[in-house]
């Protein structure tokens, strides 16, 4: 009995001991710019459970060692072990770095105290007591010198206790919640003269929930340590664009996707990035995605139906002030103010027929469009002044409204629904006819907000699209509807007298400034011989107007038949000539648009600017006299080296209509600014000087 106390007694004493052994702590090992300390976690061995092992750096101010990717120069710091039988070590658990940057390099690594972590496993049929580890770590320390240092230690881990170097449990934690946890959802990365990271998480995310994020590769090379990365996030994917490295790419990127939300918080995850099959071309969105300058336009996959609308009307109201619609409406408010003294039900139904007009020939253009995309003709907004018939027609309709208003001609009770006198007088008919006529003469403008507006509609279903059109319609009938049902409104509008029929005659003048506008729009699309029948047959409209009191019958009708002849033959003109020549309106700083020119130009880093433009866009041709002209532009743009290509849409041309698609727009001005390797950056749809020079600025 004595014996087995006396043994009890010596192994309690044994394991006391051996307690007490591992109670001794390792000694920190001290270099000249490191002290390095063994730290493992506050457990002691248990078979099979992975045990945090590894080193607490600390460092003198201003020195710095590397990440797993140390970045433009460094090493690494690396773990060597010696380990007991049946013992496995898994790789550095890498905290995220900082980014530093040293005399034009950047690199990846930590300052001030860092702890690296390893996991070291037990065999499933791990024997009781002490086990001895070796762990070699080195590590290259730098500040303007770079000194390589390393440290060795020796321990014991028990099955009984934690070592007396272990972390308490909450340091361990919070270490363990800074690691990168594994990305978990999608994740891509697409290669042209940039490269498209993409992240599609299992939760959807956007940049209210995501306000900045950075792409740390583990595989170098790829991508440059020093570029920026541009952050966008759409329909819950997460798109980084970083600059392109000198590596080839790989089937596989690997690398530390950090994210940071509203609130400051950061989110750290290890993904691996596979390589898709065709990089995208460089002026596809897909490739760069597109940024609004200074965002002053709202994103279109971020518009709902109810935003679409809103954005609609407020173009339509904008329309209202162009140059090519001002004159209609200030004819349109004559009739009502001779209709006021009729009484508020006269008026109310001015304004009501004025809109019926405006949203039935929306309605009307919209259909065609919508009708000729399901078709697959590519086309989008002011497609109508594509054709030089419908410019022909706008040109002898316009001119016979200005003739009417000159007073050259009166049409007699028997022409009443003909030509310009739907347009005149106060009758119903008359008002309906002016509200077409206003939708007309504004196809060829585009005003700020319609645009995303109308690119959102033609990516919906046509239902959707025609609300949307309809919307832009009630905006641009809106002011002249609000006069007619306000009665004080139109109360201020001066009483009829003599001075009404002056302003009626001054009211022609704009008209015959859009017919000279329309005519030289009409000799880009069918050159000179083609013109010169189109003038003839408005000569032809001319003295049709003039002889109407004096003619009657079946030499009227010659008359028009004639015009309508030369019309034919104007159109047979522009078959015979090469209409990409005639349309285009190159300054002598610009090149005409291609895509390949513009991929040429990406791929080799140069900064390119993107004119979208027509002959018969207002809005465009005020911007490019204002703005694109300006020689203080004109010399930023020499300086700079950025080549001008103009995308000339004055005849139909499907790659530009192409090009249009891919930033989500369907009409002209489109204004496109390239950096060398950036973003692509949308400039306002009208410009100035200052707006230009700011866009393009290095």
């Amino acid at each position: 009995m004595r014996s087995h106390v006396i043994i009890t007694i010596a192994l309690m004493f044994g394991l006391l001991w051996a307690a007490d052994s591992i109670a001794q702590p390792v000694a920190p090992v001290s270099n000249e710019h490191t002290t390095a300390e063994l730290v493992t976690g506050p457990e002691a061995l248990t078979a099979g459970n992975p045990l945090w092992v590894g080193v607490r750096f600390s460092l003198k101010p201003r020195w710095h060692l590397y990440w797993e990717n140390p970045g433009d120069s460094g090493i690494p710091t690396t773990f060597a072990w010696q380990l007991p039988e049946g013992f496995t070590a898994g790789p550095i658990h890498w905290p995220p770095p900082a980014r530093i940057p040293y005399a034009g390099l950047f690199n990846y690594g930590y300052g001030d105290q860092v702890t690296l972590l390893a996991p070291i496993t037990p065999p499933q049929d791990l024997p009781a007591g002490t086990h001895t580890l070796t762990l070699k770590a080195d590590w290259l320390v730098c500040d303007d010198i770079c000194v390589p240092e390393t440290a060795n230690f020796t321990f014991q881990l028990s099955t009984e206790v934690a070592h007396s170097n272990a972390l308490d449990a909450a340091t361990l934690e919070r270490i363990v919640n800074t690691m990168p946890q594994p990305f978990k959802g999608a994740a891509t990365y697409a290669v042209t003269e940039s490269v498209a990271l993409s992240f599609a998480p299992e939760e959807e995310v956007t940049l209210d929930q995501v306000t900045n994020a950075w792409w740390y590769p583990i595989d170098d090379g790829i991508i440059t340590n020093d570029g920026d990365q541009i952050l966008s996030a759409k329909h819950g994917v997460i798109t980084l664009q970083a600059v392109r490295g000198a590596q080839k790419p790989k089937a596989e990127f690997k690398g530390m996707l950090a994210l940071t939300d509203a609130s400051g918080d950061k989110q750290f995850y290890i993904a691996t990035a596979t390589l898709t099959g065709k990089p995208p071309a460089a002026n596809s969105p897909l490739a760069m995605q597109p940024l609004n300058f200074e965002s002053d336009l709202p994103d279109i996959s971020d518009l709902g139906l109810w935003s679409a609308l809103l954005l609609a009307f407020v173009g339509g109201l904008i329309l209202n002030i162009m140059p090519c619609v001002l004159p209609v409406l200030s004819l349109k408010a004559l009739s009502i103010s001779k209709k006021a003294s009729a009484g508020a039900a006269a008026v109310r139904k001015q304004g009501m027929a004025y809109t019926l007009g405006v949203l039935i020939s929306f309605a009307a253009v919209a259909g065609l469009l919508l009708i000729l995309k399901e078709t697959g003709q590519q086309i989008g907004w002011g497609f109508q002044l594509q054709s030089p018939a419908f410019v022909t027609g706008l040109i002898y309709t316009l001119f016979l409204v200005g003739l009417n208003l000159s007073g050259v001609f009166e049409l007699p009770s028997s022409y009443a629904g003909l030509g310009s006198g739907k347009t005149q007088g106060d009758s119903l008919s008359a008002s309906f006819f002016t509200g077409a006529l206003a939708t007309l003469v504004a196809t060829p403008c585009t005003a700020p907000f319609m645009a995303t507006a109308l690119g959102y509609a033609l990516g919906q279903n046509s239902f959707v699209a025609m609300m949307i059109f309809l919307s832009l319609g009630f905006g641009l009938a809106f002011p002249l509807l609000l006069i007619c049902f306000v009665p004080p409104l139109y109360r201020l509008l001066p009483k009829p007298g003599l001075w009404m029929m002056r302003f009626k005659q001054l009211l022609a003048f704009p008209m015959y400034a859009s017919v000279a506008w329309l005519v030289w729009v009409l000799s880009q699309q069918v050159g000179a011989f083609g013109l010169a029948y189109a003038l003839a047959g408005l000569c032809l409209i001319g003295f049709a107007a003039w002889s109407l009191p004096l003619v009657r019958g079946v030499l009227y009708w010659l008359i028009l038949l004639a015009t309508l002849a030369l019309t034919t033959i104007t159109l047979q003109r522009q078959s015979g000539i090469d209409t990409q020549s005639a349309s285009k309106s190159i300054p002598s700083m610009g090149e005409a648009f291609s895509p390949e020119l513009l991929q040429q130009y990406r791929e080799n880093g140069v900064p390119v600017f993107v004119d979208a433009t027509a002959a018969w866009c207002l809005t465009c041709k005020v911007n490019e006299r204002v703005a694109l002209n300006d020689e203080g532009v004109k010399q930023a743009f020499k300086d700079q080296g950025i080549k001008l290509l103009v995308a000339d849409w004055t005849n139909r041309d499907e790659s530009i209509t192409q090009y249009l698609a891919s930033f989500n727009r369907n009409g002209v001005p489109l204004y496109v600014y390239y950096p060398p390797l950036k973003n692509p950056i949308i400039l306002p749809q009208i410009l100035t000087p200052s707006i230009v020079r700011k866009a393009i600025q290095p």
